[in-house]
């Protein structure tokens, strides 16, 4: 649809080359101020061509078409404006040179729109809209089947750094979500990228998508807090080269009956970032929800967690800037009538909450402890989330990279120390979930969920000198750690846990 991959991103205010079109001045401003209102314009339109601010406005015509037949009621944005096409397919929007892309929200029943390396393909940077005919058209292509039933798979932190951490992506995770993806028999699979991409080294880019296209699955990306250019000394201009190289930093989409959002909750100030999400992209996803009716599922990806527990944790009074959402009651509202998830990473472990009427994941990473090992610091394995979509009801599991499926628990036996007792981690574990200890074929009891490290996470990342790569690395203290004090020696132990999804899953030691 759109030749993005030579596309270089000119800022807003810097888009000179944008002008208003003929078809735009020559339409009087009463005109103008009906696009405007059909369009759920925020700001009033102006017949000039500039303003006082040296912005340009163009009226951008367009249509959306399937297999060549028009669709009504799509919704096209700027990112601050929305609007929705016609019966006829055609839709209207003016905007002005501070909006840098033009985007569809992908309707359901479509399939995702993608280049050759599986990036979708959605978007338009207005600086390359033809100034003198400013008309953009999306071709689409119906799915063969029903889309209600769908899968997704969050890649939370793939954080390569360098060749040997792209190496370890391409050989464990891509190759294995490819493997997983035709097992499974999956059907309708999108992935998410949901933050930190890269670490830092924003020239992997090209490489990470190289690799990935490997996969063979579509990669929605959301931007994280070391996807940002350092070189920016505001929020302004830091999300640059994610922008050129990914996708817009914030945009939404649709499949079966779920509405999908990808928010950029990484505010960067020049010397470092919290989580925050500005104005005008406040503005815009309260004019992108006014499209979906009260009572629809809504998945909101975001980088930096709205909400977790980390503070408690560490005996803090409120959660860090850096690591929680600074205006998350804001979002919460917007929310509000809503059945809604915010997906998550950031944190590089797991943990699955609500707050604010929301259900909040915290997705473990998928370079564990920044490939240092094949765990994170709380001792989930390397890997990612899968979820499972059947109309409006959400499904999940986590996915253990050179694991199989049913890899959900770790066993440590501690009965011949001074605890007497066995120790489980069952990262996917929420406060609903049930964990029962079976000791030489007889079920003991339900296991108590206790604030404690994983002992592995410790032997790997605790001490002065560990993990070799990365010295800062340490274990984490979490809440999905289990035990049962046994007196006595036991032959054969089992750890069951049954899942608030009816999913029961069991390990050996």
């Amino acid at each position: 649809m759109f030749d993005r991959r030579n596309f270089i991103r000119t800022s807003a205010m810097a888009a000179a080359g944008i002008a208003a079109s003929d078809s735009l001045l020559a339409r009087p401003i009463a005109e103008l101020q009906n696009i405007a209102k059909n369009n759920k314009q925020i700001a009033s339109p102006n017949q000039q061509t500039q303003n006082g601010n040296g912005l340009k406005t163009i009226l951008i015509n367009g249509k959306v078409t399937s297999a060549g037949h028009p669709l009504q009621n799509v919704v096209i944005s700027d990112g601050f404006n929305c609007t929705t096409t016609e019966k006829d397919g055609t839709y209207s929007l003016l905007t002005d040179t501070k909006r840098e892309y033009l985007f569809i929200s992908l309707p359901a029943g479509q399939k995702i729109p993608v280049l050759a390396n599986y990036m979708p393909d959605f978007f338009s940077p207005i600086s390359k809209i033809d100034e003198k005919n400013p008309f953009v058209e999306f071709k689409l292509v119906p799915e063969d089947g029903d889309d209600k039933k769908h899968n997704f798979l969050l890649l939370a932190d793939p954080q390569v750094l360098d060749e040997a951490d792209m190496q370890r992506f391409s050989a464990e995770t891509v190759y294995d979500i490819r493997n997983f993806t035709i097992e499974q028999k999956l059907t309708n699979v999108f992935s998410v990228g949901c933050g930190d991409i890269v670490y830092d080294h924003l020239e992997l880019y090209d490489q990470f998508k190289k690799s990935y296209a490997d996969a063979k699955v579509p990669f929605f990306a959301v931007p994280g807090n070391h996807d940002t250019d350092k070189k920016s000394q505001s929020d302004e201009g830091s999300s640059e080269t994610f922008q050129n190289q990914m996708a817009p930093r914030y945009y939404s989409f649709n499949k079966g009956e779920v509405h999908y959002v990808v928010l950029d909750d990484v505010f960067y100030h020049g010397s470092g970032y919290i989580g925050y999400l500005e104005k005008d992209q406040m503005d815009w996803l309260k004019n992108d929800l006014s499209y979906i009716p009260k009572g629809k599922t809504v998945i909101l990806f975001t980088h930096i967690p709205p909400y977790n527990t980390e503070h408690t944790r560490l005996g803090e009074s409120k959660p860090r800037v850096s690591t929680a959402l600074m205006n998350r009651e804001g979002l919460y509202k917007l929310l509000d009538g809503y059945k809604s998830y915010i997906i998550t990473g950031h944190m590089h472990e797991m943990e699955f909450i609500k707050d604010g009427g929301t259900e909040i994941h915290v997705c473990g990473a998928v370079c564990g402890a920044w490939w240092t090992a094949d765990i994170c610091g709380d001792g989930t394995p390397n890997g990612y989330m899968v979820y499972s979509v059947d109309g409006d009801k959400l499904t999940w599991q986590y996915k253990a990279t050179k694991k199989p499926f049913d890899h959900q628990i770790r066993i440590f036996n501690e009965l011949n120390t001074d605890k007497k007792r066995v120790l489980a981690n069952v990262w996917g574990a929420n406060k609903d979930w049930k964990i029962y200890l079976y000791a030489d074929g007889k079920k003991k009891g339900e296991m108590t969920q206790i604030l404690d490290k994983d002992p592995l996470s410790q032997s790997l990342f605790d001490g002065a000198e560990l993990p070799k790569k990365h010295k800062w690395v340490d274990s984490y203290v979490n809440y999905h750690m289990y035990e049962y004090k046994l007196d006595g020696a036991a032959q054969n132990i089992v750890v069951e846990a049954v899942s608030d999804q009816g999913k029961t899953f069991t390990q050996t030691l």
